[in-house]
């Protein structure tokens, strides 16, 4: 019986091992054939999951290295290995245990996942990613990703936590994404997009988590980058990957949050930066997965408060409320009564005291409504949106008839979730008045809704209690449907005789095995242990060697360092004392430049002077030439220069010629001197002849020499050369004035022009100074010849002191703009002051130049208090080669007027010469 029980035995030992055997290749060839995990398989793992446990988490962890402990902080845990699930991939790195943690963290339902997958320890991309789809399918909603990185941001030091802000898949770039292959829909969408990976909002609630705890100096947000690893980055690599733009790498935690992200979880990442990334080939330093580990056991305290923080403040809100609906709406008293006429709507409210914040609106014949989505966040005003309950009342209407249908004070965070988008199949059966919940782009529901019937019209305020209806009772049950073909009998009494008697002598063989087993082991741990104790000796013997060289080379570089050392100090006196030595040579360059700026204050004292007293000067023959020598007066729309009447130019038929060529003298004779004062070229040159002055036009290159000289004075019935002068006559007006700020909407006004312009740039009262050549009496012009000592023109040339002009009150100066008459004593008001604030007589000449160049040479460009000058020279060459745009009538005139002078040339140089005075001149 013993030989045929062994034979037995030793059958079925070889046909087990020939099956596992097989086995083995088929899984082995399935997994180099497969690109990623099928539906059935994960939702296979996650039913067995499922059925070890009594949780239902909501957040998934991803435990990274220094993250293992949080375990220890989940309450009522189920522990499950990864082993001890079918199919599940095992992990095999040191610091990685393998264990599926259940329970309770912080009132919240979580999943620990104690050891992740990693593609260098030999697993498909997508196999490492496993984890994650069963969470999912678990009902996972929320996954929190953590890991250790080595720091390439050269700011980032060893010990600082990155928050992921976004991250760049160096294996996805070439071509190992973690989704090629075939794609199922139910899993997610064929092409993904991973723009905000990583959730805005949990990000933020992060960053409040570190200041609450004080680990604000310790916080960094960044880019993350993945390799495949195992092997740590060179120089070079780490160069690259920031020149990517990469601020921590490391092994993982990317293709677990793309599938994350193509199944529509919400994704958080933070990396424990456990070592510097070598950027330069001088520091090499080689890091080791013991300093790693080391790493994240001292950071382990504050990365367990930070995510424990963080799950507690991810919790459902007012806020996140988007959307209510009802299925299977059922009630006692709508049997028998039209489907049509049934109404229902919602409301919201604080609690059973306050009014309703919302209402919805109404929906008709229908017992599964949905009623549209709002926005919570617009009644902030009624209602704190933070708060985590409510009261949900839904209404039934039947004609004029309403009623109460549910009464229900809502707890948010004790929903569970439904679906990510509502069935509308008729297969899919509803508790009945079940009321869903849209939050998060999730649906959630509560398992058990009570009914509550109130009376219509005034008895809706009887309370829930007197009207509510007993709970419905449902009962879940399950059938497996499988075909008649596919059974069979089962096994005889005789055939599970012989099973048992087989699977005795196995357990027997099985047993016997085991003793022999341990006790080789046992032999060999002992030998282990006397190879390891002598390897230990070896090696504190070379420890030992090796140290003795190193304090010998030590002492020697010791040696060598005492001698630079002295080097460096006796090259330091010497360079000591060549810098007292040009400190001394500096020292006099300093009291030599001292002397000079002294010289230059001086000398820039001087310039100030001058140029004060040339602004005074130019202001005193501006206003004296304009008051006394050319008056310009207006009588009755008439303008007359020195008492001789000036019409239009336009307006000269019918008028005396020798009056109008006086005029004409007059007018080019004030326009001479007062380029002449202000230092500015007139654009078309004039000689002063009294009644016979002429102009020069030398803007048209068409023009002989001899054509170029135009009359101010009439020659008869010609008047074409005579209307042309008068037209760049005005035209020199309009320089003027385009000089001075002033536009010319009109040349033909030429004393009108002028007038205004002194007015409006001089601040001249030309009509009061005019009173000044009334005639008087031999005793008031004794008078005045003794009292207006002080005019310039009357003292010579004399300057006044400009000092004491400038110092003039605005009281003064106010009283300066009335009318001088020869009938008072004449004062100091009557002389005349030039305004600080003038900016028309800054002219730029010799002295200003100069003065402005020790400004610049003594100041380093600072601003003087008054500052006397500024360069008009750029505007003065503007005025000289351009034309004012708002001279376009004057210029068609020009055109006709030169069109008249050239009719003895050919047509040709008539064309040519009416492109050139169209053209811009230059």
């Amino acid at each position: 019986m013993s030989d045929t029980s062994f034979s037995v035995t030793k059958f079925l030992s070889n046909k087990k091992s020939m099956l596992q055997s097989l086995i083995d290749k088929f899984m082995s060839k399935g997994q180099e054939n497969s690109v990623g995990p099928s539906f059935e398989e994960v939702t296979s793992i996650a039913q067995s999951i499922q059925g070890r446990t009594k949780h239902h988490p909501k957040i998934g962890i991803v435990c990274g290295s220094g993250l293992g402990d949080l375990a220890d902080q989940v309450q009522d845990a189920d522990v499950i290995p990864y082993s001890e699930i079918p199919t599940f991939p095992v992990s095999t790195v040191p610091g990685h245990m393998g264990k599926l943690v259940f329970g309770n963290l912080e009132g919240k339902p979580v999943v620990l996942m104690r050891g992740r997958l990693h593609c260098y320890e030999g697993h498909p991309m997508w196999k490492t990613t496993i984890p994650i789809r069963v969470m999912k399918a678990l009902g996972v909603t929320t996954v929190l990703l953590t890991n250790a990185a080595g720091g390439i941001n050269p700011e980032y030091n060893v010990g600082d936590m990155m928050i992921i802000r976004d991250h760049i898949d160096m294996p996805g770039l070439t071509g190992e994404c973690v989704l090629r292959g075939y794609n199922d829909e139910r899993f997610g969408p064929r092409f993904l997009a991973t723009v905000n990976t990583y959730d805005a909002d949990l990000r933020a609630t992060c960053k409040k988590v570190f200041e609450e705890l004080g680990l604000s100096k310790y916080m960094r947000e960044g880019t993350y980058v993945m390799i495949g690893g195992p092997t740590f980055e060179t120089v070079a690599e780490s160069r690259l990957l920031k020149a990517f733009g990469g601020d921590a790498v490391g092994m993982s935690t990317v293709a677990e949050a793309i599938v994350a992200r193509h199944m529509g979880l919400k994704v958080f990442g933070l990396s424990l930066i456990t070592d510097k990334c070598c950027l330069s080939y001088d520091s090499i330093e080689n890091t080791t997965h013991e300093e790693v580990l080391a790493i994240g056991q001292k950071r382990a305290a504050d990365l367990i408060a930070i995510v424990m923080r963080l799950v507690k403040q991810t919790t459902r809100r007012l806020r996140h409320l988007k959307l209510v609906a009802v299925r299977n709406l059922k009630c006692q008293f709508q049997f028998g009564k039209e489907l049509s006429e049934l109404e229902t709507f919602f409301s919201l409210h604080k609690d059973r005291e306050s009014k309703e914040f919302y209402q919805s609106e109404t929906i008709t014949a229908s017992l599964n409504p949905s009623w549209q989505s709002f926005d919570i966040s617009r009644y902030e005003d009624k209602i704190n949106t933070t708060c985590q309950s409510l009261l949900v009342r839904v209404w039934v209407k039947h004609k004029s008839s309403k009623r109460l249908l549910l009464d229900w004070m809502v707890d948010l965070n004790a929903l569970e979730y439904f679906a990510d988008k509502l069935q509308q199949d008729k297969g899919v059966k509803y508790a009945p008045n079940t009321v869903i919940f849209g939050m998060f782009d999730h649906f959630f529901h509560a398992p058990d809704i009570k009914t509550v019937e109130v009376s219509a019209g005034n008895d809706q305020s009887k309370s829930g209690e007197e009207t509510a209806a007993k709970p419905l009772s449902l009962t879940n049950q399950c059938f497996l449907k499988v075909e008649i073909a596919s059974t069979k009998k089962s096994y005889t009494t005789s055939s599970l005789s012989r099973i048992y008697t087989v699977l005795r002598a196995i357990k027997q063989t099985q047993a016997s095995v085991h003793k022999v087993r341990r006790s080789i082991e046992d032999k060999l741990l002992s030998s282990q242990e006397t190879t390891r104790k002598r390897a230990q000796c070896e090696d504190l013997i070379l420890k030992k060697e090796q140290l003795c060289s190193e304090v010998m080379w030590r002492t020697a570089s010791v040696n060598k360092m005492k001698d630079q050392a002295d080097q460096c100090h006796n090259s330091n006196k010497e360079q000591d004392t060549a810098l007292k030595k040009n400190w001394e040579k500096l020292r006099e360059k300093w009291r030599e430049q001292g002397e000079k700026k002294k010289d230059y204050d001086q000398t820039r004292e001087k310039l100030i002077k001058e140029n004060a007293q040339l602004f005074i000067r130019r202001k005193q023959l501006i206003r004296e030439l304009a008051a006394y020598i050319y008056p310009i007066t207006e009588k009755k729309g008439q303008y007359f220069i020195a008492d001789v009447c000036l019409p239009n130019s336009e307006d000269f038929q019918g008028k005396d010629d020798n009056m109008i060529a006086v005029s004409l003298g007059y007018t080019c004779h004030l326009l001479l001197m007062i380029s002449s004062v202000l230092d500015i070229p007139l654009r078309y040159g004039m000689d002063h002849q009294v009644s016979r002055s002429t102009i020069h036009d030398h803007i048209h290159t068409k023009l002989e020499d001899k054509e170029r000289v135009f009359p101010l004075y009439s020659k008869g019935k010609e008047q074409t050369l005579f209307k042309y002068g008068v037209f760049t006559l005005n035209k020199n007006i309009s320089q003027l004035r385009f000089y001075l700020g002033l536009g010319t909407p009109d040349l033909r006004t030429t004393l009108q022009n002028i007038k205004t312009m002194l007015e409006n740039r001089l601040g001249l009262k030309l009509e009061s100074q005019t009173a000044l050549l009334r005639p008087v009496s031999e005793r008031q012009s004794s008078e005045f010849d003794k009292t207006d000592t002080q005019s310039s023109l009357a003292s010579y040339g004399k300057m006044v002191d400009f000092r004491r002009e400038l110092s003039v009150p605005m009281a003064e100066e106010n009283l300066r703009q009335s009318p001088p008459t020869f009938h008072s004593k004449k004062t100091e008001d009557d002389i005349f002051h030039p305004s600080m604030n003038d900016n028309f007589f800054k002219i730029s000449n010799p002295v200003s130049e100069r003065l402005a160049d020790f400004d610049s040479e003594i100041n380093g460009g600072a601003q003087d208090g008054v500052n006397f000058h500024t360069s008009w020279d750029s505007r003065r060459q503007a005025c000289v080669n351009g034309v004012e745009t708002s001279d376009c009538n004057g210029s068609e005139q020009e055109e006709h007027i030169y069109e008249s002078i050239s009719v003895s040339g050919n047509s040709e140089r008539l064309e040519k010469s009416e492109r050139q005075s169209n053209s811009p001149i230059s």
